[in-house]
């Protein structure tokens, strides 16, 4: 479940110490951070993104711990892996591809690979010119902007050029990936 809940001004600093209950009276695996703040700093609109494992019912923002999870992202020897349990999307943290591979877990529970090989963000002008993002080399930037332990989301940008160097577009990819599910989102922002 993904939700919006919103404060008044002052009334939340963090959201540290808050807890997703559900109708069993149990803290349910949660994530919170401030989607946009007042003027003073405090929270105005906290999102919220919480597994509903307690099944129908009521699910309460309240005081309190929300259950120990580990995170879904880890960098590792250069590389930025968003793991669900169902599927690892693997990116190269030093933003020279915009995807290394998506790989699944198996009946095994052992992860293959569904597609490997470097991924590109190809447009085709009127003219038929066509516009790489890795003709940039180099120039993505990678930041993880969730990292779990619901949802994790890693944002990409750069630009697309075209093989004499002209640009067309930036571009903004976000792959997001939730605990537990086998779906990998991929949507892509042109600026």
């Amino acid at each position: 479940v993904e939700t919006s809940v919103p404060f008044r001004r002052g009334e939340l600093r963090s959201p540290e110490k808050l807890a997703v209950v559900g109708p069993d009276g149990k803290a349910v695996l949660a994530q919170m951070r401030s989607g946009s703040n007042w003027p003073d700093g405090t929270i105005r609109w906290l999102i919220v993104v919480f597994e509903a494992s307690a099944g129908p019912g009521t699910y309460t923002l309240e005081p309190g711990d929300p259950p120990a999870t580990p995170l879904l992202v880890a960098e590792e020897e250069g590389r930025i892996v968003a793991n669900t349990g169902e599927v690892a999307v693997t990116i190269s943290a030093a933003g020279d591809s915009l995807l290394q591979s998506i790989a699944a877990a198996g009946s095994d529970g052992q992860f293959a690979p569904v597609l490997t090989g470097k991924a590109d963000l190809v447009l085709t002008r009127h003219d038929g010119v066509t516009f790489h993002a890795s003709l940039k080399g180099k120039s993505s930037r990678v930041h993880i902007e969730e990292r779990g332990p619901v949802r994790a989301r890693i944002r990409q940008e750069g630009e697309c050029c075209a093989a004499n160097g002209e640009k067309l577009f930036n571009y903004i990819l976000r792959w997001t990936v939730y605990r537990g599910r086998p779906e990998v989102f991929a949507s892509v922002t042109w600026i």
